[in-house]
C-alpha cells in the first residue's frame, strides 16, 4: 500500500511483530509471575518500570496501569553485540515485556516477537533470538510459539524491508 510516496506496513504484519496475552491474574500478581518465571529461565531482570507513575509525575492525566519488565540474557547479548556490525541492535536491548491493564480491566502481557525479529536478521542474531523466544515460551502469560504469528524467511525479510521504507 502506498500513500504520499510512503509504503505502509499491513496491520497483519504489525500484529506479527508483537504477541499479546490476557492474564488470569491481577495486575501486580502478573508482574510478579512474569518476573519470577523469567528469572527461573535464566534471564536477568534489570528492573520494572512503572510508566503510569512516571507519566503522572510528569503532569499527564492518569491512565491505566502499565509496567515494563526489562530482561537481559547476558550470554546471548554478548554473542550479538560482540560483533561491531550488530551493535546497532543494542537499541533493542534489554528486551522488555509490558504488563498493562486495559480500560475494561483486563490484564495483558505483550512483547516483541523475538522469533520473527531473529529471522529478519539471520545468523547469530537469529540463533540468540530463537533461544530467547524459547525461554520466554516457558514464562507464564507469554503465549506459546504456536499462538504467535509465524512468518518464513522471505516474509520476514520482506517485512523488514517494508518497515525500513516507512
Amino acid at each position: 500500500m502506498v500513500a504520499r510516496g510512503r509504503e505502509f506496513v499491513s496491520d497483519g504484519a504489525k500484529r506479527a511483530m508483537f504477541f499479546e496475552h490476557t492474564s488470569s491474574l491481577g495486575f501486580d500478581e502478573t508482574v510478579e509471575a512474569v518476573t519470577e518465571s523469567a528469572e527461573r529461565q535464566g534471564w536477568h531482570v534489570l528492573g520494572v518500570i512503572d510508566l503510569q507513575r512516571i507519566y503522572q509525575e510528569a503532569g499527564h492525566p492518569d491512565m491505566t496501569k502499565v509496567r515494563t519488565v526489562q530482561l537481559c540474557q547476558p550470554e546471548g547479548a554478548v554473542r550479538i553485540l560482540g560483533e561491531d556490525g550488530n551493535k546497532r541492535l543494542a537499541a533493542l536491548l534489554p528486551i522488555q515485556l509490558a504488563v498493562y491493564e486495559t480500560h475494561s480491566g483486563d490484564v495483558r502481557v505483550s512483547g516483541l516477537n523475538l522469533g520473527l525479529m531473529g529471522r529478519m536478521f539471520g545468523g547469530v542474531i537469529e540463533q540468540v533470538m530463537q533461544k530467547g523466544a524459547q525461554d520466554l515460551d516457558r514464562t507464564p502469560y507469554v503465549p506459546r510459539e504456536s499462538t504467535v504469528p509465524k512468518l518464513g524467511y522471505q516474509a520476514a525479510h520482506h517485512l523488514a524491508a517494508t518497515v525500513h521504507r516507512v
